[in-house]
Formats: structure tokens, sequence, C-alpha cells
């Protein structure tokens, strides 16, 4: 991933974000969307790796899945 693009997200109307540059410097007024555009780069850069732990985390699986077949099966493999 790239670019990064937020169109009518909070106060974000449009923004374009470049992820291959080493350093962004946002500047704007108080509750201009600053924020929320660094987290949804972050979020955007992490989602990936978030996904990959919560299907890893056997124990977190089961426990949110209360199968007793799929958790006897899973148990035993």
């Amino acid at each position: 991933m790239n670019t990064v693009r937020i169109l009518n997200f909070g106060p974000i109307h449009e923004a374009s974000i470049d992820l291959e540059m080493n350093l962004q410097v946002l500047i704007g007024t108080q509750a201009s969307g600053k924020s929320t555009i660094c987290k949804v780069v972050y979020f955007c850069q992490r989602i990936r790796d978030y996904t990959l732990d919560f299907l890893m985390d056997a124990r977190q699986f089961t426990d949110n899945h209360q199968n007793e077949y799929f958790n006897n099966y899973y148990n035993q493999a």
C-alpha cells in the first residue's frame, strides 16, 4: 500500500497521503482532522498485523467462538 485516500470521513472531506515518504507534517486549525488522518494512516498500515495476530492467537479464537465441536477438534490438532 503506497497511498491512503480518505473521502468524507469525520472532518476530512478529501485527503490523499503518500506513505512512501519518511516524514509527513500536518498543519491545520483545531478540529480540522489532523488526528483523524494520523489514526486512519496508522490503522491502514497495521490492519494486516492486527488481523494476523487475531487469527494466530488460538486461545482468543476459541474463547470467542464457543462451539464445543470446533474447540475439541482444534485442541486435538
